[in-house]
């Protein structure tokens, strides 16, 4: 029992403690039994055992689906939760992109209906139902978020064919911008953006015509030179 074995620590003439006894873990048996027949515990059934507060993995047997669990208790006792139950006769559900019914909708019966969840940037109060005929309907599915309009910055001009999240705008510099502009919806329904930056565009050494000469260049944008005729020109 928990707290009746003495342990004694003697001070030694080496200046170390001696201990008469140390205490050791409780150490739950290796082969327990799950208070839920369907639950598979071989997982729990091999090696030296589990020690206090250790926890094994336990699966449901094939045909059965949830979330058992087994955590090794005071006096060496496993304690048990969680259970599994029969697979739905609709087999797995597969909704549309951005819904997720593998939670709670493994044990479904025919004729019933259980809650899914929505993926991140998709929004909703998703359903599924496991017909009479075995077959899964999907009653209310999440819809993508949407960013609406998008306004990129001054200088940045920007085109969308989807507005919803995950989608892309193509975008461009207005004239007196540079850069590699871009615009995404997030999951947030915020558009995220790159903008072009305004000043950095460039022109290359002035190269005139033959018989121009410009000097006093300046190769922003606006910039200009002063040309002059060469003779004979």
């Amino acid at each position: 029992t928990s707290g009746s074995q003495r342990v004694y620590a003697i001070c030694q003439s080496t200046g170390n403690w001696w201990y008469l006894h140390t205490c050791q873990p409780f150490t739950c048996p290796t082969n327990p039994t799950h208070t839920d027949p369907n639950v598979d515990m071989s997982t729990c059934a091999s090696g030296t055992g589990v020690q206090y507060e250790g926890t094994c993995a336990p699966t449901c047997n094939t045909g059965y689906t949830g979330n058992p669990t087994a955590v090794c208790g005071l006096n060496a006792q496993w304690t048990f939760g969680g259970s599994c139950a029969p697979n739905s006769p609709c087999g797995v559900a597969s909704p549309s992109t951005g819904t997720d019914c593998s939670s709670n909708c493994g044990a479904t019966a025919a004729g019933s209906t259980c809650s899914c969840t929505c993926a991140t940037g998709y929004t909703g109060s998703p359903t599924a139902t496991c017909g009479n005929n075995n077959q899964w309907t999907y009653p209310v599915s999440c819809t993508a978020v949407s960013c609406g309009a998008v306004s990129p910055a001054t200088g940045t001009s920007c085109t969308c064919t989807t507005t919803s999240f995950g989608g892309t705008c193509s975008c461009t510099c207005d004239s007196g911008y540079s850069g590699s502009p871009t615009a995404t919806c997030g999951s947030n329904g915020q558009y995220t953006y790159v903008n072009c930056q305004q000043g950095t565009t460039t022109c290359p050494a002035v190269s005139p015509p033959t018989g121009t000469t410009c000097t006093s260049c300046t190769n922003t944008v606006g910039g200009t030179c002063t040309c002059t005729c060469d003779t004979g020109y």
